[in-house]
């Protein structure tokens, strides 16, 4: 007699129903299996090729955009040529594209290539939504499976969530991370950045655009852009209006503006649409101060004039004493050379003298040093020469290269014919009247009986009685007196400006 082994109260199918349920939670154990580790890493891959390919598309856009030339970014096109022949769906749109690249730009035409990129784009985003689709249809069969399997597929269900929120933390944190990012080189720039909506009004700004509307930044946020800045918003805001209505952007340009004080500033301007932010209009703004970059190339322009006219004046001053000097030299070719040599020099001294202080605010005793240094080392050493005076006597720049050449002739005259030929003295002072007249007196001493020069005038002595009065201005004099002792020569100008302090140079000085 067999013994019977089954559990009383159930009916001999049982365990072919319980073989059969084991076997079917295995089927779906292993069903669900796949689809969590197989079916949907697969989908995973195909997304991360689309959203790949999506940038590609967005990329290949901003090329064609920017070429100028017909030429075709191959790389671009072959990426998503690799692609299409992944995803069948997208053939079409891709062929359609590569083809309308292909083509050469037609001016004056809306761009084939980029109509056919957005018909790309829309059909890579359906895909991506596709397969997200039939991703989460996936994980609803998988939940459905797993509560069959007495909570096998509640358990890959709970690691599916768990994988998916770990993604979704690591996009949020990596998101978050690029807006602070982002939110650091708009701080950091010293260019002033916002972002406008539909109405003008400031939504967001860095710390440049805030200093630029003079303003905290806090203040400057959410305010109409007329009440941030008024000048400059009114005059910007017809044409941000207009770039908004046309849904286009504003081209670099400069733009000047004048204040309620009447200080002029000028900047320059720059203005995009915000793309992908809804349905309202939003611009973004750069805005640069360029007044001081203006201001530059406004001196430079003056200062290309001025040189321009100070080459001309040379070239003929240069002219006049190669004249002059040849009919002092007679035929002497080596007195003509020793004298407009020496003359060249006192010419080349003062234009050094008024080049170091950018052709304004010479003065006197700067151009009195230029026309000695030649002499002036050797005579202070052997106590020659004494000079006194004022410095900081602001002299135009005319004034300071007629006093270097006439200083220049006279210490050249007294080292070959006057007191300092004879071992005499020289002293040069001048002084500034209270009504601001310029006295300069150059008087020389001689221990020999010294005569009158020969009727016949040089160059040096015509310009030292006429020239120089002439050239220092209105009101100038200049008396040349030949004393039996030595040459007396006074002069008296009106200068500029002046800021006098004591200047003495005597034996021994540098």
């Amino acid at each position: 007699m067999t013994a019977n082994t089954e559990p009383p109260g159930r009916p001999g199918y049982f365990w072919p129903v319980l073989g059969l349920a084991l076997g079917m939670l295995l089927t779906g154990m292993a069903i669900t299996a796949h689809q969590m580790l197989y079916q949907n890493g697969r989908n995973e891959q195909r997304l991360q090729g689309l959203e790949a390919g999506l940038q590609d598309t967005e990329r290949l856009l901003a090329l064609l955009k920017g070429r100028q030339d017909g030429s075709v970014p191959a790389a671009a096109l072959a990426s998503l040529a690799r692609l299409a022949a992944a995803e069948p769906a997208l053939e079409a749109a891709q062929a359609e594209l590569a083809a309308a690249a292909a083509q050469p730009p037609q001016p004056g035409e809306p761009a084939q290539a980029e109509m056919a990129g957005l018909a790309l784009q829309q059909a890579i985003q359906k895909e991506i939504r596709r397969l997200r689709a039939d991703e989460r249809q996936q994980e609803h069969v998988s939940l459905v499976l797993s509560l069959a399997g007495i909570g096998a597929g509640a358990l890959l269900l709970l690691s599916a969530l768990l994988s998916t929120r770990r993604r979704e933390h690591q996009q949020a944190d990596g998101a978050q991370h690029r807006a602070a990012e982002l939110r650091a080189v708009c701080d950091a720039s010293p260019v002033g950045l916002a972002l406008l909506d539909g109405e003008c009004r400031l939504r967001q700004v860095n710390p440049s655009f805030a200093a630029l509307a003079e303003q905290p930044e806090a203040a400057v946020a959410g305010r109409h852009l007329t009440e941030a800045m008024p000048v400059l918003g009114g005059l910007l805001l017809p044409m941000l209006r207009g770039a908004m209505a046309r849904g286009e952007g504003l081209p670099g340009q400069e733009v000047h503006a004048e204040d309620a004080g009447g200080r002029s500033q000028h900047y320059f301007i720059a203005a995009e649409p915000v793309q992908g932010g809804g349905t309202q209009a939003r611009l973004s703004l750069v805005l640069m101060d360029v007044s001081d970059k203006v201001a530059v190339e406004s001196w430079r322009d003056e200062l290309v004039n001025e040189l321009n006219h100070r080459v001309k004046n040379t070239l003929s001053t240069v002219q006049s004493l190669a004249a002059q000097t040849m009919r002092g030299a007679g035929q002497d070719p080596n007195r003509f050379a020793a004298d407009f040599s020496a003359r060249l020099g006192a010419l080349s001294r003062s234009h050094e003298l008024l080049a170091s202080v950018g052709w304004s605010k010479a003065t006197l005793d700067g151009a009195i040093e230029a026309a000695l240094a030649p002499w002036k080392a050797v005579w202070l050493a052997t106590g020659q020469l004494a000079m006194h005076g004022p410095s900081g006597v602001v002299v135009r720049p005319a004034q300071a290269q007629a006093m270097v050449i006439a200083i220049s002739e006279l210490a050249s005259n007294a080292s070959r014919h006057g007191a300092l030929a004879h071992d005499g003295r020289v002293s040069l002072t001048w002084r500034m009247a209270p009504n601001g007249m310029i006295h300069l007196a150059w008087h020389e001493t001689s221990k020999a009986w010294l005569t009158e020069a020969s009727p016949q005038r040089g160059f040096g002595l015509r310009f030292l009685e006429r020239g120089l009065a002439h050239d220092l201005g209105p009101g100038a004099q200049a008396q040349l007196r030949f004393e039996p002792t030595g040459l007396q020569y006074d002069v008296s100008f009106r200068a500029g400006i002046t800021q006098p302090t004591t200047f003495t140079l005597q034996k021994g000085a540098a």
